[in-house]
């Protein structure tokens, strides 16, 4: 068993998602943090949800959305998104790059680029 500190003021609501993947945490200071249960980093912090202290947290039956309500009587629903989809832009900024480096290869070589510098398109 092993504990880490998740948060830099007292916890005041605390509620794990339905497929026990995701914690959320709210502070008395008003801020919402959205954690990954198996190594407990974070996915999200919406700092300032809310004035008042968080009085309770509910995740959405597909762990897409958290509630969150407070003292201040204000009540917020945030979207949760995995940054792990940022990886599905590399894989098309590199696929557009290898697609761009073949069209001018091709280009170069049929002669409709004759100002291209030879070393750009050796293989």
């Amino acid at each position: 068993m092993r504990s880490k500190l998740v948060a830099g003021e007292p916890i005041s609501a605390f509620n794990i998602s339905a497929d026990g993947k995701l914690l959320a945490i709210g502070t008395s200071e008003g801020n919402v943090r959205i954690l990954r249960a198996g190594n407990m980093g974070v996915l999200k912090i919406i700092k300032k949800a809310h004035i008042g202290p968080t009085t309770a947290l509910a995740f959405s039956d597909d762990s897409r959305a958290l509630l969150s309500v407070s003292m201040d009587s204000s009540a917020r629903v945030t979207l949760i998104t995995d940054n792990g989809s940022k990886n599905g832009l590399s894989l098309w900024i590199i696929l557009f790059v290898v697609l761009l480096a073949m069209a001018v290869y091709y280009a170069k070589h049929e002669g409709k680029l004759p100002w291209l510098p030879d070393f750009l398109v050796k293989l």
